[in-house]
């Protein structure tokens, strides 16, 4: 399908700061999709959530655009970039629209990919602790 449709790549291990991601939303009642460019920040909740997420500013991101890719190194003319997050995480994507949140694509992210490239089983998730 990737073949016939295109893809952007996976880039995992990149961390939280980025200068420039391109964030893509569908939302639920828009024929278009809404993009947005800013930078992204760590973000490390304080309400005994465990973890850290990508975080960036970009207006109306409401219902609908969940799953929509974080993609660094946006080529403009390609429509191409590095997928390095998507729209989720903390509070399912945040609490507001104004504000996106994406998990962290680390090596737990790479293993379940790779798993899947390869027809195999992906391994068994670590738990966090509480």
């Amino acid at each position: 399908m990737q073949d016939v449709v295109g893809g952007n790549p996976l880039a995992t291990g990149r961390g939280y700061a980025f200068p420039r991601v391109r964030l893509i939303g569908y939302p639920n009642t828009d024929r278009q999709p809404l993009t947005c460019t800013n930078s992204t920040t760590r973000f490390t909740p304080t309400d005994g959530t465990p973890g850290s997420y990508l975080r960036i500013a970009c207006d109306d991101y409401r219902s609908g655009t969940s799953g929509g890719p974080f993609l660094a190194n946006f080529n403009p003319h390609t429509g191409r970039g590095d997928v390095v997050g998507s729209i989720g995480g903390w509070k399912t994507g945040g609490p507001t629209a104004d504000i996106s949140y994406s998990p962290c694509f680390g090596s737990d992210i790479r293993r379940l990919y790779d798993a899947a490239v390869a027809g195999s089983p992906p391994d068994r998730p670590r738990v966090l602790p509480r």
